[in-house]
């Protein structure tokens, strides 16, 4: 992980554990609008983990639009097509989430929560 993020990562941690989501989202939010010159892998890291604590609080479309942007910036961030497809899955649109899950899956094939996460949602989209 890039220096930068380090300490942003330990500080989101701490509020996960006490459920402050929001505030988690504002630290990411004030980090954006400050790393405007940063590279694409570090600003699309911070989308991740801002649409992580978006979807945390239920605000999926939200959630959903910080992934995109995550995904046109960097595609080698396997959690950000994982937590993309999550919320796909979740909303029934199973064939939407499949190729989300399956990138992550590639991506990180030793992800135990990945590879469960495509399984489930292969048997769904045959249903």
């Amino acid at each position: 992980m890039e220096p930068i993020l380090e300490g942003l990562t330990v500080e989101s941690e701490r509020l996960y554990k006490e459920h402050k989501f929001k505030e988690v989202e504002e630290m990411f939010s004030t980090f954006l609008k400050e790393a405007v010159g940063e590279k694409p892998e570090i600003r699309a890291q911070a989308l991740n983990n801002r649409g992580h604590a978006k979807y945390m609080q239920v605000k999926f479309d939200e959630a959903l639009v910080d992934y995109e942007e995550s995904i046109v910036l960097a595609k080698t961030i396997p959690a950000t097509f994982y937590n993309r497809a999550t919320i796909k899955f979740r909303m029934g649109k199973f064939d939407e989430a499949l190729p989300d899950f399956e990138e992550a899956a590639t991506q990180a094939p030793q992800n135990e929560e990945f590879q469960e996460g495509l399984a489930k949602c292969r048997s769904a989209a045959k249903e």
